[in-house]
């Protein structure tokens, strides 16, 4: 299962050379993106692509972050780093500030 970030759909979109490397690396899996992604997807999009943003989002599955998804995602984190037990789940991006999150899976295309 892949998260994509706002950079990795973006890159989707337009079909680029890492957009076409998404697509194998996540090999019709499903995708997730958060709510987050949607806000900077829907800002920052000329208003033509909009349609385009919109039937993406109606093929992927969206991850919630309100303050309730915060404060129960930082208990279960903690539970699970207590055990050794991360969530495993890989972020695709083209920031390669990620790579700067110790713990966190992510491809930096």
């Amino acid at each position: 299962m892949y998260c994509l970030d706002t950079s990795a759909v973006i890159e989707l979109m337009y079909a680029t050379q890492r957009g076409k490397r998404i697509m194998e690396i996540v090999d019709n899996g499903p995708l997730l993106v958060s709510s987050l992604t949607i806000y900077e997807l829907l800002y920052g999009m000329k208003d033509k692509e909009l349609e385009i943003i919109n039937q993406f989002l109606n093929d992927v599955r969206i991850i919630p972050f309100d303050q309730k998804a915060a404060k129960q995602s930082s208990i279960i984190k903690r539970q699970l780093k207590a055990r050794g037990l991360l969530i495993n789940l890989i972020l695709l991006t083209k920031d390669t500030d990620y790579s700067r999150i110790q713990d966190l899976q992510c491809i930096i295309l």
